[in-house]
């Protein structure tokens, strides 16, 4: 069985995808907005299934200083 932070990574991931492909679709459809808004969400949904990995689950939308403060303290341990 997996453990819960594998879980968590994996819906991350499944949800990065989905957004990834509707991003794709509003590309091609010249939705560019659309493409932009998604392209984000796939960012961050990837940034914490990263974060997920390591046990550092976070529930805020702005994710990127938390990602940089766990790498850092990952790479000094």
């Amino acid at each position: 069985m997996k453990q819960e932070k594998e879980q968590i990574a994996e819906a991350f991931y499944i949800e990065a995808k989905s957004d990834l492909k509707m991003a794709e679709l509003a590309y091609e459809n010249n939705i560019y907005s659309r493409c932009v808004s998604m392209s984000q969400q796939v960012v961050e949904k990837s940034l914490k299934t990263a974060l997920a990995m390591v046990g550092a689950y976070v529930r805020q939308h702005d994710v990127s200083s938390y990602f940089l403060t766990e790498i850092l303290e990952i790479d000094q341990n």
